[in-house]
């Protein structure tokens, strides 16, 4: 996860103009970072030339919750997966 830190940010705009989903943006002045899109390559911490970005420590707690939510994705990608090849095969009359 990361957070950018509005004492060092200078809102030069660095951050935003590397980021590969679009999650950064900059409000009053001060980059702001969307955690639900940002996927942590950090491309902005590198691009960053006051070092105002940077990755924070996420608690124990919260991990073993990514863990839960990284198996229900896998199981829904799994289902969707199969629902697509199904919905594939019925359009080709197989």
């Amino acid at each position: 996860m990361l957070s950018a830190r509005k004492d060092l940010c200078t809102g030069c705009g660095a951050c935003t103009a590397v980021c590969p989903t679009g999650a950064i943006s900059l409000d009053g002045g001060t980059a702001r970072i969307d955690q639900s899109r940002c996927i942590g390559c950090q491309a902005c911490a590198r691009a960053c030339p006051k070092g105002a970005i940077r990755a924070k420590e996420v608690p124990v707690s919260a991990t073993s919750n990514l863990r839960d939510d990284l198996v229900h994705l896998q199981a829904e990608v799994q289902n969707l997966t199969r629902r697509l090849e199904a919905l594939e095969r019925k359009r080709k009359g197989k």
